[in-house]
């Protein structure tokens, strides 16, 4: 992380919050706290999609929620995060495929398939 002039932040240190008072500040997320959850859920904690689907089912069967979690499943809160407009680093992907080496070790997942792997370069 760096801090509001660029510079590197100690080892451990925490960003510095923005300075937005606007609603808009935070497009095209709700609020703040929309950000920081959906920072919390795919930044932090890297959640898979069927787990955020869960968490937002339990959020909104909560007392008080009426019904309404912050994202309707993983695909509104990842469509939220697409929607992003700042920056100019643009996503790229590319295909690899992963064939079994004879060996039957390892997860199912190295043993063969196709993948592809999307990345923003920084």
């Amino acid at each position: 992380p760096v801090d509001l002039n660029g510079d590197d932040l100690p080892e451990g240190a925490s960003p510095p919050k923005p300075n937005m008072s606007s609603k808009r500040a935070w497009q095209p997320f709700e609020s703040r706290a929309h950000f920081e959850l959906a920072d919390f859920i795919f930044h932090q904690n890297e959640m898979p999609g069927a787990q955020i689907d869960e968490l937002m089912h339990i959020w909104a069967s909560m007392p008080g929620q009426a019904g309404t979690p912050p994202y309707t499943n993983h695909e509104h809160l990842y469509s939220t995060i697409d929607a992003i407009s700042e920056g100019d680093a643009p996503w790229t992907s590319f295909s690899m495929e992963s064939v079994n080496a004879g060996g039957s070790g390892g997860p199912s997942w190295k043993h063969s398939g196709t993948y592809e792997v999307v990345f923003c370069d920084l």
